[in-house]
């Protein structure tokens, strides 16, 4: 890299010779006072730091949301391998890890955007998750069966729950699929669909007996559905009616015995 700033040469480097530019191929200029002293010329970590610096601003600039750690991770795997080493696990001694692409590493930060919205969706009242993405940047959103977009931009969606389905959903989706230049998909599957009121609890645990063994008790699991546990605001609250023995509880599932033929 050319610095431009020598003192008592109006704030510009010289060429190799008086009004002379350099020829073509001509990398460094090897002319003027101290041109061998980070004024004529600039290179090495103390040049690779600012530079490195400013893709890190570029970065932040479109994707705030970032940790320390998730901006050098993009910044190591979007770099150029160059020089013609060897990279071992992306990286060598010589170079490090590449010459640090500005372009690849934007566009990954913005591959890296969250779509931002609510975890659950329930009864009739809208809900809208959004990406902060360029107005001009088309989006096609997708949704699973029990949600319904009630209104779409290119940014943003604003969805219901599709009344037509029945009690609860735990595999519930939102996906943007974006288009030039990012080409990228952005998704949430983490969401619940509610239905308004009350709910089956037959319709949400699954009840499962061990091989019998004669003369013993009878022994019956029951679990939460799927992960629908890890997605609720609280746990739940499990007991079990007279005649029944409760044996293990951790909030996942309990387990519990029955003298009879048949688990309640």
């Amino acid at each position: 890299m050319w610095s431009i700033d020598i003192p008592g040469n109006a704030g510009y480097n010289p060429w190799s010779g008086p009004l002379i530019p350099p020829a073509i191929g001509e990398i460094n200029p090897n002319f003027g006072v101290n041109n061998l002293d980070y004024t004529a010329r600039f290179g090495g970590t103390s040049h690779s730091c600012s530079v490195v610096a400013g893709v890190v601003a570029l970065v932040l600039s479109v994707n705030p949301t970032l940790t320390p750690q998730q901006v050098f991770d993009i910044l190591i795997s979007t770099a150029n391998q160059v020089g013609g080493y060897t990279y071992t696990n992306g990286r060598c001694n010589e170079m490090g890890y590449g010459r640090v692409n500005a372009h690849h590493a934007v566009v990954a930060a913005i591959r890296a955007l969250p779509l931002s919205g609510p975890s659950n969706i329930c009864g009739q009242g809208t809900y809208t998750y959004t990406i902060n993405l360029p107005n001009n940047i088309p989006v096609s959103w997708n949704v699973s069966s029990d949600i319904r977009i009630v209104s779409e931009q290119n940014n943003s969606v604003t969805v219901e729950r599709n009344p037509n389905t029945y009690y609860m959903y735990t595999d519930s989706y939102i996906v943007a699929d974006v288009g030039e230049p990012y080409n990228s998909s952005y998704e949430r599957k983490d969401i619940i669909t509610w239905k308004q009121g009350s709910i089956r609890t037959t319709d949400l645990i699954d009840i499962s007996s061990s091989p019998d063994d004669y003369g013993q008790p009878y022994r019956y699991t029951a679990q939460l559905k799927g992960d629908l546990l890890y997605r609720l605001p609280r746990a739940p609250e499990w007991s079990v009616s007279a005649g029944l023995n409760l044996e293990f509880n951790d909030g996942t599932m309990i387990r519990f015995t029955s003298n009879s033929l048949e688990g309640e």
